[in-house]
């Protein structure tokens, strides 16, 4: 059994297990996928809600593509670790949009670090896996993303997400206040 079979094996029984059914799932890899194209894709298709969790978030292309979404009238959150944020960071380009973007700081302990990379598109479609979302990830990494379409499973990143913005987070604005 190949590597990627065993991945979507036991993805299969986790869900299974814990009773949550996808109505759809795919499974990409950088390997065979451009990650940032794909994700553009789900972008453009979704019309009214983008949340958006992940360590980092510097890829142009993906960034552009939040915001025209957002000027399609899509509700758009995202939340990145306080690591990868800087003075001159891409984020910026959304948060002159009106963009809400949120810093996660690790509450003083440097260790603790914001590893998910999770999308939810919608009521009903979530993107998880180790894409960050930064240009780098295509040429250097090795990365895999795995696509659901189950309500459950959106509902419960969804409320990770809201988790992650009561744990600690400042807005981008305030974050890079701090900086100086």
């Amino acid at each position: 059994m190949r590597i990627r079979e065993k991945i979507i094996l036991c993805f299969f029984i986790l869900c299974v297990a814990g009773g949550l059914y996808a109505k759809e799932s795919t499974v990409y890899f950088t390997t065979e996928t451009d990650l940032a194209k794909k994700c553009i894709e789900y972008i453009q298709k979704e019309s009214e809600f983008i949340r958006i969790a992940s360590h980092r978030l510097s890829n142009s292309q993906v960034i552009l593509a939040l915001l025209q979404a957002h000027k399609r009238g899509a509700s758009i959150e995202i939340i990145v670790d306080a690591e990868t944020v800087t003075k001159n960071s891409r984020l910026q380009l959304l948060a002159n949009e009106g963009i809400s973007i949120l810093v996660w700081k690790s509450n003083g302990k440097k260790r603790d670090h914001l590893h998910h990379s999770f999308c939810i598109f919608g009521k009903d479609l979530t993107w998880t896996g180790s894409y960050s979302f930064s240009l780098q990830k295509k040429f250097a990494h090795k990365e895999s993303v795995v696509i659901l379409e189950n309500e459950q499973i959106a509902q419960s990143f969804l409320k990770e997400f809201e988790a992650l913005k009561m744990s600690g987070c400042s807005s981008f604005a305030e974050y890079v206040k701090e900086m100086e």
